[in-house]
């Protein structure tokens, strides 16, 4: 277990996991209590160096478990510390989406003017997009291994992905800010 004196260990040994996409949350969950717990800065004592200390380890721990928590985040941070592409240094996504993209912020637009069953029709369908992505997310997260000669091909494919699912979730977040 990391004893809490690196301040930039990785979230996954922080919490003393293996570094996976699969995750059991409510194993993380107990992991946190448990922490939180024991590196609480109320049960460091009087010492200010300690409790200092405490406070830094409590924040890892709080930082840790929010990238864990959320699948994409995970990804991304796997993805990234495996030696693929961050997402400021590839913005690539299939041959005619971003055309795609371009019709899907029409379709957008023309939903805000119709409201109502427009609106509904056009979210549940972003919803019906954003699963597929997550599952091929997932999917190609659970096909990485920095070690495997199919490596670059496997992180192309999930930045991609990743890309892609940037993309829908900031048109889902556009349409519900204009419907509400």
């Amino acid at each position: 277990m990391n004893d809490g004196d690196d301040p930039i260990a990785g979230p996954f040994q922080v919490f003393d996991l293996t570094a996976r996409f699969a995750l059991d949350v409510a194993d993380l969950e107990r992991r946190l209590l448990s922490l939180s717990r024991e590196h609480h800065p109320d049960r460091a004592g009087p010492d200010p160096g300690v409790r200092a200390k405490a406070t830094l380890r409590s924040a890892q721990i709080h930082e840790a478990y929010s990238i864990l928590r959320d699948p994409e985040r995970r990804a991304e941070w796997l993805l990234v510390n495996a030696g693929g592409p961050s997402a400021e240094k590839d913005k690539s996504v299939p041959e005619g989406f971003l055309e795609a993209m371009l019709d899907l912020r029409m379709e957008v637009e023309d939903a805000r003017v119709q409201g109502g069953k427009a609106v509904e029709t056009l979210e549940s369908r972003f919803r019906g997009d954003l699963k597929r992505l997550r599952s091929e997310i997932s999917s190609a997260m659970e096909d990485l291994d920095p070690d495997a000669s199919s490596f670059q091909a496997t992180a192309t494919r999930a930045r991609g992905f990743l890309n892609q699912l940037a993309y829908h979730k900031r048109l889902l977040a556009d349409l519900r800010d204009e419907a509400h």
